[in-house]
């Protein structure tokens, strides 16, 4: 396995067709995500220095926000539904760009002609089939669940006989229900990650990918596993890079915010700009997201076509400027 070659064609891909990012945008490529929570606090000097709201302030505006909140019922109830079926549409969005990410991907790494037009027809015609494979994977965790939760009242009723003996036996199988836990969720987030392939690559079936992505993990074993750690070291990467995005926006973003706060303290204003700031802020992290998504998305499409020995062998598809 050329393994880092697929890195460096990933990245070249990503970076020379920019209308990938699209499919990502909207959902089409699935990963590890990064979440970032942050607290800021400002204590003053001195009586005319900068102070956190206090108890009154915020009971104040919180009977304003009350009253607005009564006052405005219909309104909130039909920018929940506006919001409610906005995500709705992006979820759907999210099945069909999948497929046209995909494919569209390997088009290109195939040396094939495609469009952003022609990715959107691929990914409605197999859209419904990544909503079945979603379905599926859904149903699997259940049955986990119930495993699982059926050895726990095992050991439950193994207590009321012997509380020691329950406890010895529960922490050696827990000990190696972890390590197989733990195991089996690589395993099975790179079977996922061939079968999304399958199913855009091969138009096999949900079912059908599935059990393609066991196959090819059985036969490929330790390129599937190296392949999961570079994997996961681009995921750090990006993470990192997300972190220090997040800080460098947050100095002049929470700038703004504590500008705001000073001049017109925590009322509409304030509000208004931290809700600003904040939409900046998501718009930003969305935006290099599509991009991290299309790179990674393309890392384990030029991966699944080298396995299955469709990847050029000199990448002339890419080399090409």
């Amino acid at each position: 396995m050329p393994y880092s070659r697929l890195v460096r064609d990933a990245w070249t891909l990503t970076w020379r067709h920019r209308f990938l990012w699209v499919f990502a945008f909207f959902g089409g490529a699935r990963g590890g995500g990064c979440s970032f929570n942050y607290q800021q606090g400002f204590s003053g000097g001195g009586p005319n220095g900068p102070r956190l709201p206090g108890g009154a302030e915020v009971e104040q505006l919180a009977r304003e926000v009350g009253d607005w909140a009564s006052a405005h019922l219909g309104l909130i109830v039909a920018v929940g539904l506006v919001l409610f079926l906005l995500l709705l549409a992006l979820i759907i969005m999210s099945f069909v760009a999948r497929g046209a990410l995909i494919s569209s991907t390997a088009r290109i790494a195939l040396g094939q002609p495609t469009t952003t037009s022609q990715g959107w027809a691929i990914g409605r015609r197999l859209g419904w089939r990544y909503v079945r494979l979603t379905i599926l994977l859904l149903l699997i965790g259940l049955a986990m669940l119930v495993a699982i939760s059926a050895i726990v009242l095992l050991f439950v009723g193994l207590a009321a006989i012997s509380r020691v003996l329950a406890i010895v036996l529960a922490i050696l199988v827990g000990l190696a229900a972890l390590v197989g836990l733990i195991g089996l969720a690589v395993a099975f987030s790179v079977v996922i990650g061939y079968a999304e392939r399958a199913i855009a690559l091969d138009d096999l079936g949900a079912r059908a990918s599935l059990r393609r992505g066991v196959a090819l993990v059985r036969l490929r074993t330790v390129e599937s596993l190296a392949l999961w750690v570079i994997s996961l070291v681009i995921g750090i990467v990006t993470a990192i890079v997300f972190v220090a995005v997040v800080l460098v926006l947050a100095l002049p973003l929470g700038g703004l915010g504590v500008l705001a706060y000073l001049t017109s303290g925590l009322g509409a204003e304030t509000l208004l700009v931290a809700l600003i700031a904040v939409l900046v802020l998501i718009s930003v992290l969305w935006f290099l997201s599509a991009i991290a998504g299309t790179f990674t998305s393309g890392f384990w499409t030029l991966a699944y076509l080298s396995l299955t020995q469709r990847y050029p062998a000199a990448g002339d598809a890419l080399d090409a400027p």
